[in-house]
């Protein structure tokens, strides 16, 4: 979708430059992204707060930093704190750091920081070196997430190579996986 010969950038996903159609691997659509596999974006990734939610079961593999929407971005369907599944998740992968700007419910990585901020909850399953949460803010593990749940792109996922490291693993390894 985007040119990745060019020297890094930011990239923002915003409800008013819709792409895509329901059908297609990676598309907005009214507001709402819909995944399914890996999606790879060189440089910075901005997702407005217009994009209301997600559906799909894919990752969005970042060479830069991620912010994620000052408003709920969970999956469109199903209750709040117990929507991951097979068929509903969305994991972000960031070389930089991520920012959690309001609710989030999926499954993120960073070799570096995760940034929840005040009064904001991320729900799910979350890998990072730093997790920098404010006192008012919240990490919810839902329960029930298992390796199998995990987006297939994901460290830890259905598809990881490592021994030890495959999906049903209790563990992924930090420092091990990213892009170069």
């Amino acid at each position: 979708m985007w040119n990745l010969t060019n020297a890094r950038t930011a990239y923002t996903l915003d409800n008013t430059k819709p792409f895509g159609r329901l059908t297609d691997d990676f598309a907005l659509v009214g507001g709402v992204l819909y995944i399914h596999g890996t999606v790879f974006v060189d440089g910075d990734l901005v997702i407005s707060s217009n994009v209301t939610g997600y559906q799909g079961y894919g990752t969005i593999v970042v060479n830069g930093t991620v912010t994620l929407p000052s408003t709920n971005f969970c999956p469109t369907t199903g209750t709040l704190g117990s929507r991951l599944t097979t068929v509903n998740n969305l994991g972000i992968a960031a070389v930089g750091d991520i920012e959690c700007a309001g609710v989030f419910e999926g499954t993120a990585f960073t070799n570096h920081t995760l940034t929840i901020d005040k009064f904001d909850t991320f729900y799910g399953t979350a890998h990072a070196a730093t997790i920098a949460a404010d006192t008012q803010s919240s990490i919810i593990v839902e329960s029930g997430i298992t390796g199998q749940n995990v987006p297939p792109s994901m460290p830890g996922g259905a598809n990881d190579p490592r021994p030890g490291n495959q999906a049903g693993s209790p563990t992924a390894s930090l420092g091990t996986w990213s892009r170069q």
